[in-house]
């Protein structure tokens, strides 16, 4: 197990960018064959505290390491869910930006499924869903929330899929990622913030279907505090106030309005998350307000760094293409 509180820093080349872990675990620690929560000390725990709902650590499949966790259910129905299992923050953010991330491995014929939420207490109580996440078995998947903004994704089955969701509690927004692309977004429904995760066992055939027996896996999992990274300017200075970026998510081309207190020499540069630079541009002195269009139609899908130097000082805004 990895568990790390509040304390890494990725440091990303030619931007300033902070990007801090909360707490992460690869299961690699634990021994195959016994129960998560009971080796986890403390960081899973089962929804109703019963050891019939605990996981297995497996050897079966592993997207890093060794093990992972396996969650399924023994058929349709609330009585024969099995595997039921609460990751808790131990905190529950009620401002910033936070990313939930995994991987998931759904065996053919089965399915899969995960929820966030706000404050967890033991046995669900007063548990406030912010979304629901269906990996079905077709290989397509359905998000639902309290806000009833229901919408679709696909992702590939029997194999490993990198799964990333971006919680804005600013503007009580979240968005999804499949293996690097940008496929959803949605109102967040918790009221109370973003406090846990439930990986559960239960699934459908497809999206609107029959429920049917639950068999997945998860790995590496992480909690990331990104609050002033990307979403928000890492920097403001006298030289400009704010810059925007929109559409966002974008297919074809953006626009990026910088807002500045004088003239002043700007300079655009797009990035990827590791911080390589894709593209960049001086666009020499500009006026008070300005709006700069860029051309995405050869970027591939995925989560890039748009970066606004104005007179040598630099600010972040993350850009999604889809």
């Amino acid at each position: 197990m990895k568990r790390i509180l509040l304390s890494t820093l990725l440091i990303a080349p030619t931007i300033l960018m902070a990007q801090t872990n909360i707490l992460s675990d690869n299961f690699d620690s634990y021994t195959a064959g016994n129960t998560v929560a009971s080796e986890s000390s403390g960081l899973w725990e089962t929804w109703g505290g019963t050891t019939a709902e605990d996981a297995f650590v497996s050897a079966e499949q592993a997207n890093s390491g060794t093990n992972s966790m396996n969650v399924y259910n023994t058929g349709p129905g609330q009585g024969n869910y099995l595997h039921d299992m609460v990751l808790a923050t131990q905190q529950t953010y009620t401002t910033g930006v936070y990313e939930y991330s995994c991987a998931i491995y759904v065996a053919s014929g089965s399915s899969g499924y995960f929820n966030l939420g706000g404050t967890w207490a033991p046995d669900g109580l007063n548990y406030q869903y912010g979304g629901d996440f269906f990996f079905n078995a077709d290989g397509t998947g359905f998000i639902t929330n309290a806000q009833n903004n229901d919408s679709t994704f696909n992702y590939s089955m029997d194999g490993w899929n990198a799964v990333s969701v971006m919680i804005n509690l600013y503007a009580s927004t979240f968005s999804l990622s499949i293996n690097g692309t940008a496929v959803n977004n949605g109102n967040w429904g918790a009221a109370s913030g973003f406090g846990s995760v439930d990986i559960f066992g239960v699934g459908y055939a497809s999206t609107g279907g029959a429920e049917i027996t639950s068999n997945f896996y998860i790995d590496d999992v992480e909690i990331n505090d990104w609050t002033g990274v990307g979403l928000d300017e890492l920097n403001n200075t006298s030289s400009f106030t704010v810059f925007t970026v929109f559409p966002n998510p974008a297919t074809t081309s953006a626009s990026i309005e910088v807002s500045l207190d004088n003239e002043s020499e700007v300079a655009v540069s797009v990035l990827d998350l590791l911080g390589k630079e894709v593209a960049t541009k001086n666009y020499g002195i500009l006026s008070t307000s300005s709006v700069i269009n860029l051309n995405t139609t050869d970027y591939p899908s995925g989560i890039y760094l748009v970066e606004v130097s104005v007179n040598g000082q630099k600010a972040t805004k993350r850009l999604i293409i889809k």
